[in-house]
């Protein structure tokens, strides 16, 4: 399950990674988000 805590610390990921440098970037964290959301360890 996720506190509130592990929802703001997503939120504050998906923000950052809407000011990439390039679209490739953005790409890559987007992505790399969507693998912490689909997988993320139940000890972070």
């Amino acid at each position: 399950s996720y506190s509130s805590a592990d929802t703001e610390e997503l939120v504050h990921r998906a923000r950052a990674a809407h000011e990439p440098r390039s679209d490739g970037e953005k790409l890559g964290m987007m992505m790399g988000l969507a693998t912490v959301i689909n997988f993320m360890p139940s000890n972070v």
